[in-house]
């Protein structure tokens, strides 16, 4: 059970990719209204409103998922807040899937960009993306190694000035 407007809803799950929407005394529906969504986010936003609104028909830098698991399409909104939030709503269930300020924008690039590698133009492109991850970890390893020849060298120098 959830609220949407103010008025009680109903989220009935069929399987975790499809649900349907139960309104009370209103029709049932797989896919809420943008107008209404839009509205709604809108009115809670108050005193900022949205400047950006559009339907994300395939996944986007933010809106990404590698096992393609996230729902499309969504709706993107975004705000005029002095934190530049941006908002992706699930259209089947009312539910905000991701939000991010300008901040976190900036930590999703520092972290998914370094860490997972998870560039969209080259994650698209996979092979490519295969290849520049092993030249990636093959700079790793290649400093690994070369700073276990520069400690050893290291350690037998000390050993062997403590000999004398």
């Amino acid at each position: 059970m959830t609220y949407l407007s103010g008025k009680p809803a109903y989220i009935a799950l069929k399987s975790p990719s499809e649900t349907t929407v139960l309104l009370e005394k209103g029709p049932v529906q797989t896919l809420l209204d943008q107008q209404a969504l839009k509205s709604i986010v809108a009115q809670a936003a108050r005193p900022y409103s949205i400047t950006e609104s559009r339907l994300v028909t395939q996944y986007e830098p933010y809106y990404s998922d590698r096992a393609n698991g996230l729902r499309l399409p969504a709706l993107f909104l975004r705000l005029d807040d002095p934190q530049q939030t941006i908002l992706y709503l699930d259209p089947y269930s009312g539910r905000v899937v991701r939000s991010y300020s300008r901040w976190e924008r900036l930590d999703h690039w520092l972290y998914q960009g370094l860490h997972d590698f998870e560039i969209p133009w080259l994650y698209r492109h996979r092979p490519l993306w295969d290849i520049m991850v092993i030249f990636c970890l093959s700079g790793g390893v290649w400093l690994s190694i070369t700073g276990i020849i520069i400690a050893s060298r290291r350690v037998r120098m000390a050993i062997s000035s403590a000999r004398r």
